[in-house]
């Protein structure tokens, strides 16, 4: 008996050390050399995920091959030696087909457009750079189903809007509100064109995700991230304004004309990444007396704490002068001339700020907080001046399940604005909000994908029920 246990004893052990190995090494870009942090390496039931250098370790048992994969760029799978350790570097290609584009808009996981759940159409900075654009929405009016309408964003028709509640067309920047706080209009000027990774828009409601304001769409506006080389990049634009083919509409001895210049810096300090870009914009505009002068700063901060804790600061300032007319003199030679009391200065100063704590647990598990404090003031010389201050927090809970064929996505939201306005003869306005969601997304093919979700809100106004006589 003795005899038989210890045979027993040994078959196990040697079927143990046959089948166990271990795989470690890096993944890089195969072009840029960058390491690409977060890829997927599994093995049978065995996983893990690349750090910030890159590098991964792991144990494998009764597995003959692995499979490196990461969004963007084409699966790799490799043959396994049967034990011991094996060292690796792997060199991944960028997938060069549209429906490989990494999104985040769609489910708040970053996955491939052909698996967003909802229609979505993704614009490169290329294009940005290659159209001289200074304000988004200019570029969005050229998507198909995207309409600006007195700077308004409205997608596929689905409303009009009305002042204080916008368009329900929500503008996110890095996946946090961005519009206006007291009256829900996206401000184009101060988008960062200067430092932009891609756009997202999504062409339909979008509402257990993020609010009611998403239920005609969204655009999400993803800022650029460190590169593991040191890199700068700067432009400068142009713009000169031609007569008018009826002298009689010319007022200027000179030109109009517009001049831009921008320029923006991302580099890696060990586990510090670091964004940091400005903006400078002078307009003469061909109105009679019109013009804008601003200046923008943001800088976008990571730290990594560890492979699975990162946090982030980013902010973003932006300071302007202008002065333009409500209406024209005339559809003669006042066309180009303002009418009398129309003429309006005046001085914007807006910032924001956005601490995010990101952890990830053993199982891939993910708790994420994002906060902003968006602060706007509007200054003018026709008693309409006002002022707001925004602050959002924002919790979510990302888990997949069944080797990622189901997703969940859930989280908490709470929202307070105050707005103070002139108009108003400077009484305080506020609003709250609160939020909870749920959202489930299960892919039963390549091409079909359930998604279902919950959410609730509830909202409360602070505001005078008599004002100026007249009831509220």
């Amino acid at each position: 008996m003795k005899r038989v246990s210890l045979m027993f004893c040994f078959i196990l052990l040697f079927n143990y050390c046959f089948g166990q190995m271990t795989l470690e090494g890096t993944i890089k870009d195969v072009d840029s050399g960058e390491p690409l942090v977060g890829a997927t390496v599994k093995a049978g039931e065995a996983g893990t995920t690349s750090d910030v250098n890159g590098f991964f370790a792991l144990n494998i048992k009764n597995s003959t091959e692995v499979t490196i994969s990461y969004i963007g760029y084409t699966t790799i799978v490799l043959p396994l030696n049967e034990q011991g350790t094996q060292v690796v570097e792997i060199q991944m290609e960028s997938t060069s087909t549209v429906l490989d584009v990494a999104t985040v808009t769609g489910s708040k996981y970053e996955r491939s457009i052909a698996r967003a759940p909802v229609s979505i159409n993704v614009v490169k900075p290329e294009l940005i750079a290659n159209t001289n654009t200074v304000k988004i929405n200019t570029l969005l009016d050229k998507l198909p189903g995207v309409q600006i309408v007195d700077n308004q964003a409205i997608i596929r028709g689905g409303s009009g809007w009305s002042y204080g509640a916008g368009s329900r067309v929500l503008l996110l920047i890095d996946d946090i509100p961005a519009l206006q706080g007291d009256a829900g209009r996206p401000l184009w000027g101060d988008i960062p064109v200067e430092n932009i990774s891609q756009i997202e828009v999504v062409k339909g409601a979008s509402s257990t995700l993020y609010g009611s304001s998403a239920m005609n769409g969204i655009i999400n506006i993803r800022t650029g991230y460190a590169t593991a080389e040191p890199t700068t990049k700067a432009f400068v634009g142009y713009t000169h304004f031609m007569d008018p083919s009826d002298e009689a509409k010319k007022w200027w001895d000179s030109a109009p004309s517009r001049y831009t210049v921008g320029m923006v810096h991302k580099r890696k300090i060990g586990n510090l990444d670091m964004v940091a870009n400005g903006f400078y914009e002078n307009y003469d505009s061909y109105y009679q007396d019109g013009f804008e002068r601003k200046y923008r700063l943001a800088a976008n901060l990571k730290y990594r704490l560890s492979d699975r804790v990162v946090f982030g600061l980013n902010s973003l300032y932006n300071r302007g002068e202008a002065a333009d007319n409500f209406i024209w003199r005339d559809g003669g030679s006042g066309a180009y001339k303002p009418a009398d009391n129309t003429f309006s200065e005046r001085i914007t100063t807006r910032y924001y700020f956005d601490p995010q704590v990101s952890i990830t647990t053993k199982n891939n598990d993910r708790h994420k907080i994002l906060g902003r404090y968006y602060y706007v003031d509007n200054d003018n010389n026709l008693n309409q001046a006002n002022s707001s201050y925004n602050t959002y927090l924002e919790y979510q809970f990302l888990k997949s399940f069944s080797e990622d064929k189901t997703s969940l996505a859930a989280g908490v939201v709470h929202q307070y604005i105050n707005s103070d306005s002139e108009l108003w003869s400077n009484v305080e306005l506020s609003s709250t909000n609160m939020g909870a969601f749920v959202q489930l997304d299960h892919k039963l093919s390549e091409d079909i994908t359930l998604t279902g979700g919950l959410r609730y809100e509830h909202n409360t106004a602070k505001s005078p029920e008599i004002f100026l006589g007249d009831t509220i």
